[in-house]
């Protein structure tokens, strides 16, 4: 293993359930370091044959300044044990511009668990996941930026919060299972012509699709 780096003059700490790339692209961006540079220096590869490298927890806390159990409360990626990864997306998203602001360095991405669409501080949609980028060892850039949907939807807010209750009385494997069979319900129940004026939900799923 390398030795410990010193620390950056500018170390801030991580977003709530920031990835790893995320945090270490904004460090980097702050120093004006190039992005795979400071990866490579702190971490290392699985093995010597294979390309691939995972980060070291302990140099990303002497290089931050920051203990080892305080990245770990923010990086999901760093815990031990590791969360139940059931439970989050398998793809990270970008968090809530607003929510994030005060963090330097770029936009924030988070790993979101499957019930959260939706700041219900700013109106931002995050929606499910849908592609990503390079890798593990890239910043993630072709993940689709939130949008502020409140505006044209006033009700999500209020749908995400009634979404999270669920999730807490029913846990959230079968509020997953029920969002999924209701997707299905309402992509078989969409016209593919034009929205038709007596059918309210042929209206409201239009509306949802297009905004």
């Amino acid at each position: 293993m390398r030795p410990l780096l010193r620390r950056l003059p500018i170390a801030f700490r991580p977003a709530h359930q920031e990835t790893l790339t995320s945090y270490v692209a904004r460090l980097a961006d702050v120093h004006g370091m190039p992005y795979k540079e400071l990866w490579r220096c702190l971490s290392k590869r699985i093995r010597p044959t294979l390309p691939r490298r995972l980060l070291v927890a302990e140099q990303l806390a002497a290089l931050t300044g920051h203990s080892l159990p305080a990245l770990q409360r923010a990086l999901p990626e760093l815990r031990y044990p590791p969360p139940d990864w059931a439970q989050l997306r398998h793809l990270a998203q970008w968090a809530c511009p607003l929510c994030t602001a005060r963090h330097p360095g770029g936009r924030v991405q988070r790993l979101l668990a499957h019930h959260e669409f939706l700041c219900t501080d700013h109106g931002y949609w995050f929606g499910p996941a849908e592609k990503v980028g390079k890798g593990t060892v890239e910043p993630l850039g072709a993940v689709p930026h939130p949008r502020r949907l409140t505006n044209h939807i006033p009700e999500l807010p209020d749908a995400q919060r009634r979404h999270r209750r669920l999730v807490h009385r029913h846990g959230w494997l079968r509020c997953f299972n029920g969002f999924e069979a209701s997707l299905n319900l309402c992509a078989h129940i969409r016209p593919h012509g034009p929205p038709d004026p007596e059918n309210p939900w042929s209206a409201r799923l239009e509306r949802l699709v297009r905004v």
